[in-house]
């Protein structure tokens, strides 16, 4: 089982009856069998082999079925050297990777670098924070989450641009996967799972405060062969069926990628931060103190992204525990961070927003009893949003 100080877990649980992780096969650090921040995961359906977007390593790391890590690749120099991967996707014998620099890598799944595609703006096979990626498996077509462009890129079989769709729906989807009958996309900003049809038409979207969601801060999502749908969130796996009711929510430290395996078994892959130990053994003041001190420390100014993950963390904490100065704070010193990119500035800002609106609801709607006190609190957390839009 995993223990307070196991930073980096992955665990396998079995959705279709009693859910609750097994075994705990990954700690965070740098040596081959470790993970460092990881992001997205799959499967290799053909072999059982287990691909993971390691983060911090920059790198993939393949583990077989039982968790055994197998080897790594795309951290040699060259062409193909990793920059920060977050989502992959496998189609036959070939895998594709979206990175934090904006461009696309592809490679065979043995490892072995294939080409490079795609750079930053906001043009055809031009990407701004790519996040999720899956194949049409019948055709070999990619579908990528283009976030920040809030779209959907389409790209051949060859690797070239096809189409784009959702402009008008999207804000900043994080993740796709297809069935016979949809396209689902999960979508950060007010956060909701999309259904478009296969002629790019949106056909349904579920709002995250409906019965069964309730999404606070998604990452990832898989469509099982029923349509039920698994989805990383904050602290804990969703588990809906075919019609989004809700089947299972399971607390997970900082669960963040997600697949199924060919045993019908969970897979799901855990981020961490020094934090994590703090929180584990309820020191929550602590952790925030610990992620305010790398918000203001000088040395990760130039780790925009990183730090963003970080504010993330922190302003989460804040809302949690009712520390309305402290994410103030920490925000302030965010927007030191973002003074040449305020659109992430603006993007932080509008999920702690969200993370925030969507606690007040939840406490308004809670059977207990809430003081006068705690609500204050809460409605003090919402309202710094619009002071810190003018900083």
């Amino acid at each position: 089982m995993a223990t307070a100080n196991t930073l980096e877990r992955k665990f396998s649980v079995d959705y279709k009856s009693k859910i609750q992780p097994i075994v705990s096969v990954c700690k965070m650090g740098e040596r081959l069998e470790n993970l460092k921040g990881p992001r997205g995961m799959t499967i290799d359906n053909s072999t059982g082999d287990i691909y993971v977007a390691d983060w911090g390593n920059n790198c993939v790391k393949v583990f077989d079925c039982n968790g055994q890590i197998m080897f790594k690749f795309g951290d040699e120099e060259g062409e193909g050297k990793m920059n920060r991967p977050i989502g992959l996707a496998i189609c036959r014998d070939r895998v594709l990777i979206t990175q934090i620099n904006n461009c696309i890598l592809n490679y065979q799944v043995n490892g072995k670098f294939i080409s490079k595609m795609g750079k930053p703006g906001e043009g055809d096979l031009e990407f701004y924070y790519p996040h999720g990626l899956t194949f049409d498996q019948s055709n070999g077509e990619a579908y990528i989450c283009d976030s920040e462009n809030h779209r959907i890129q389409i790209l051949s079989k060859e690797l070239t641009y096809k189409t784009q769709f959702g402009q008008d729906n999207l804000k900043s989807p994080l993740d796709v996967k297809l069935t016979k009958e949809f396209i689902y996309i999960l979508d950060r900003s007010n956060p909701c799972l999309h259904l478009y049809n296969y002629n790019l038409i949106l056909q349904k979207s579920i709002i995250s405060r409906g019965d069964g969601l309730q999404l606070i801060n998604p990452f990832f999502l898989y469509v099982d062969n029923s349509t039920n749908v698994l989805i990383t969130d904050y602290n804990c796996i969703i588990f809906v069926d075919s019609k989004f009711a809700l089947i299972h929510r399971i607390s997970i430290a900082s669960p963040v990628g997600v697949t199924v395996d060919n045993r019908g078994r969970v897979i799901v892959v855990c981020d961490g931060y020094e934090h994590h130990e703090f929180i584990e053994v309820d020191k929550y003041d602590d952790a925030i103190e610990v992620l305010f001190d790398v918000l203001r420390n000088k040395r990760h100014r130039d780790k925009v992204s990183e730090q963003s993950l970080v504010t993330i963390k922190f302003c989460q904490l804040c809302v949690d525990h009712g520390k309305t100065t402290s994410a103030k704070d920490g925000l302030y010193q965010f927007r030191i961070i973002c003074s040449q990119n305020l659109i992430l500035f603006h993007s932080v800002l509008e999920k702690f927003l969200n993370y925030s609106n969507d606690k007040l609801v939840l406490m308004h709607s809670s059977a207990q009893t809430r003081s006068a006190q705690e609500k204050s609190v809460m409605l003090d957390l919402v309202e710094i949003v619009p002071f810190m839009m003018v900083i």
